[in-house]
Parts: structure tokens; sequence; C-alpha cells
């Protein structure tokens, strides 16, 4: 959660140091750390409801909810992508490379 929270901070910041009006940085360095949550530690309902009653603000629950759903759901779409293309590689050792 720290981890996703400050990176994402960190990317903000050099963006508004190159000039991009950002605004006020807390919104997406929270959803970063609820992403990191439900990524990280693959509970994406932990997330969602974690970060808004660690920030006592349950209007949030939407927002999360849905940024939550979306990482949760890349996140599974590239662990079939790599099982997929771990299938396809070989498994054993050839007598040649032994």
């Amino acid at each position: 959660m720290a981890m996703t929270g400050g990176a994402a901070l960190t990317t903000l910041l050099v963006a508004e140091r190159w000039g991009l009006d950002i605004g006020d940085p807390w919104g997406p360095t929270v959803l970063a750390a609820a992403v990191g949550v439900a990524v990280g530690v693959r509970a994406p309902l932990v997330a969602i409801f974690l970060i808004p009653e660690m920030l006592g603000d349950y209007m949030l629950l939407p927002v999360v909810a849905v940024v939550v759903a979306v990482a949760a759901g890349v996140d599974r779409m590239i662990d079939v992508a790599v099982l997929r293309v771990g299938a396809m590689l070989p498994t054993g050792v050839y007598d040649e490379d032994a």
C-alpha cells in the first residue's frame, strides 16, 4: 500500500514539475494505495473497505470499488496471459542441454 501510494505521489509530483497541471495529488495517491492492497495482497474486498475506513470517508467506497475492480481484472488477465505463454514453453531438459 505504501509503495504504490508513494510511487503514485512521486509520479504526480514529477509530472507537476515538468509543467503538467495535476491539481491535488491526494485522490490518485489514495486510489493507488487501494490498488496496491488489491493486487499486492490479492485482497480486493479488503482494499475496497480498508482505505475508506482508514481515511474515515465512506463516500470513497464507490470510487475505490470501481478502481479496485478494474485493477483486479487487469491483474487476473495478466495472470492468464503469463500462464498461457508459460504453457507454450518447453518443460523438459534435453540431452544436449545437460
